[in-house]
């Protein structure tokens, strides 16, 4: 299930910015822990980390580079 949720919860804007900015993008477990049970979560964590990464170097070089390393994921658990 997908579900919102604010990526930071200061109120002050120029806080939210910099936190957006700076910080790496919190590990999709911490955020939906139900998909402990039904993923293979470090993997998936680590494909996320690099479709997300702050720097475009440190990203997949192509949409197929990403479909590649997704496609590796075991999901037979």
């Amino acid at each position: 299930m997908m579900r919102f949720t604010p990526p930071v919860d200061d109120e002050e804007v120029s806080v939210l910015w910099q936190r957006q900015l700076n910080e790496p993008v919190p590990p999709l477990t911490t955020v939906a822990p139900e998909l402990a049970r039904a993923a293979p979560c470090d993997q998936l964590d680590e494909v996320l980390a690099v479709l997300m990464a702050k720097r475009p170097e440190d990203r997949y070089e192509s949409a197929l580079a990403a479909s590649q390393a997704l496609q590796k994921l075991d999901w037979s658990r």
